[in-house]
């Protein structure tokens, strides 16, 4: 695999280990994805992406506190990282949290610039919240 040969090449590219990271999370290899989603973090400690993506990973792993945690970390770092907003969203949904999801929505609606998964996103929450976004202006 590609990311491997990278990290053989260069051990410390923050972002070979991030590649790695989705390969083994997309094949339910959570331990590993999160051993080395922690490496990459070690590497680069103030990459936004790897801190948010940590999140995302602690997600798909059922790790939904310890997600919201890492999300809301590196959302203190830039609280318009809408992609940490997504995920914030996905826990919250998972979790029947419906009065915080809709507001995490509407960040992430707001600071991607009308991201389609965002979007989306905010449908399906509003939906099945009960809250009818009707009176609201998403553009």
């Amino acid at each position: 695999m590609a990311a491997r040969g990278a990290i053989q090449l260069n051990e410390n590219y923050s972002l070979a280990h991030l590649y790695l990271v989705h390969v083994l999370s997309n094949t339910a290899r959570h331990d590993e994805a999160l051993t080395t989603i922690q490496q990459a973090l070690v590497l680069d400690p103030l990459s936004l992406i790897v801190a948010q993506m940590r999140g995302q990973f602690l997600y798909h792993a059922g790790r939904d506190s310890e997600a919201i945690e890492q999300c809301n970390a590196a959302l203190g770092m830039e609280s318009r990282l809408w992609v940490g907003q997504i995920c914030v969203v996905k826990v919250y949904e998972k979790q029947g949290m419906y009065s915080e999801a809709p507001v995490a929505c509407d960040h992430a609606m707001e600071f991607s610039g009308g991201n389609s998964e965002a979007l989306s996103l905010a449908g399906y929450v509003h939906a099945i919240s009960g809250d009818s976004p009707s009176g609201r202006q998403h553009s």
